[in-house]
């Protein structure tokens, strides 16, 4: 039988689209098994999520400054928690955030220089050419200072290009930041126990004994608040956690190739 008008384009055309749609699904799920796309859902994690959620809206909602570690085992999911609770369950974009990591940073000073990179000061950092580490920290805590403090003190100036959003210091391998002469550190948590700054400190770390490397002075002005991160316990939740990475989203463009 001959084909009907136009049926042989509209077959190349199904197949195109077709083809289309698998290599978007094997693009999505490539992403979301490789860290670059979160599921739907965190199975097995959603009350460290909501934990977290709680300390970053509280440092939103009612103006006060958090510490919390994020602790497990490598491939618990930690980092998947902050990047969910950070995508999920704060307001977009309520942070100036910032990310050190301690493989990468691995000196105080080092790390204080990424956090004025990542602020939008290095030139002005540059220019600045603080002579040593603690001209360096005193250049960095004064950008990190509420707006309408000064030096310690409230003087209710308000500049036009302020950015009034706290600020939400990210620490992977925290333990690492833990090995220094922990400068930063103090300095960081020594100003969060009083108004002059407004942020959030995440340390993230493999290290279940991460709070007792910390220095006295330093432990005592951390929050001292710890959420856990366990790898699935049963083949139920490791299939779980299968089944929701290979989960194509609502709005992928192919939802009769997405139901099926």
């Amino acid at each position: 039988l001959d084909m009907a008008p136009g049926a042989s384009e509209h077959a190349r055309l199904f197949d195109t689209v077709e083809d289309e749609a698998l290599e978007q699904c094997r693009t999505y799920i490539r992403r979301q098994q490789s860290g670059g796309a979160l599921p739907a859902k965190l199975p097995c994690l959603e009350g460290q999520c909501e934990a977290l959620g709680t300390v970053l809206n509280r440092v939103l909602d009612y103006g006060e400054n958090q510490s919390v570690l994020l602790m497990g085992p490598r491939g618990a999911g930690k980092t998947s928690v902050l990047r969910y609770a950070l995508e999920n369950l704060v307001p977009r974009n309520a942070f100036r955030t910032v990310s050190l990591h301690g493989l990468m940073q691995t000196d105080d000073t080092l790390a204080v220089k990424e956090i004025a990179t990542q602020l939008g000061y290095v030139e002005e950092f540059e220019r600045a050419k603080p002579g040593n580490f603690m001209e360096a920290i005193q250049f960095v805590m004064a950008k990190l200072r509420r707006t309408g403090y000064s030096d310690g003190q409230e003087t209710g100036a308000v500049s036009a290009g302020d950015d009034e959003r706290p600020v939400l210091l990210m620490m992977d391998e925290f333990d690492h930041f833990a090995r220094t002469k922990q400068t930063l550190l103090y300095t960081i948590f020594d100003a969060m126990t009083s108004n002059e700054v407004h942020m959030a400190v995440v340390g993230v770390t493999a290290r279940i004994d991460a709070l007792e490397m910390l220095e006295k002075r330093v432990q005592s002005r951390f929050s001292q608040r710890q959420i856990f991160c366990s790898p699935p316990s049963s083949e139920e939740q490791m299939m779980e956690i299968i089944k929701m990475s290979m989960r194509l989203p609502d709005d992928f463009p192919f939802p009769d190739f997405r139901d099926e």
